[in-house]
């Protein structure tokens, strides 16, 4: 559950890297993504902190700064994004088995 979570696309976590290589307006979905998760779940300190982060990363790509960061060929973000939707598969996938074999 945590390997998910921390696949959210909403940088500082490592899915909001990836995902800035496949395109920074995933951000937008994994901030949208966090702030239900702070207001369905709890409000819980490290996640605010994390979408603060987020936020600033997103208004600094929105102002166009450190752009060059996402220039990156075609072929690699096929690549990268066949790789970390591949990821969140697997995972969902065993998470799935293992509740299945505890309930």
């Amino acid at each position: 559950m945590i390997n998910l979570f921390n696949l959210l696309p909403i940088r500082p976590l490592d899915g909001g890297r990836i995902t800035a290589a496949l395109s920074p307006w995933l951000w937008g979905i994994g901030l949208l993504l966090m702030l239900i998760s702070i207001f369905t779940i709890a409000p819980n300190p490290l996640m605010i902190l994390i979408l603060l982060f987020g936020l600033s990363d997103f208004y600094k790509w929105w102002k166009g700064e450190n752009r060059h960061y996402f220039e990156i060929s075609r072929h690699k973000r096929i690549l990268f994004a066949f790789g970390y939707l591949g990821l969140i598969f697997v995972l969902v996938l065993s998470l799935s088995n293992i509740h299945s074999q505890l309930g």
